[in-house]
C-alpha cells in the first residue's frame, strides 16, 4: 500500500467526520466527478 494514498484515505475520513455522515454521498458525488 502507498503510504501517501493511506494519508490521503485518513484525511478523507477525518473529513467526514468534520462535515458528519448526512454528507458523505454528496461529498463522494464532487469526488467522482473531478
Amino acid at each position: 500500500m502507498d503510504k501517501s494514498k493511506n494519508i490521503s484515505i485518513n484525511h478523507f475520513v477525518d473529513k467526514i467526520e468534520d462535515i458528519g455522515v448526512e454528507h458523505v454521498d454528496l461529498l463522494l458525488d464532487i469526488m467522482e466527478r473531478k
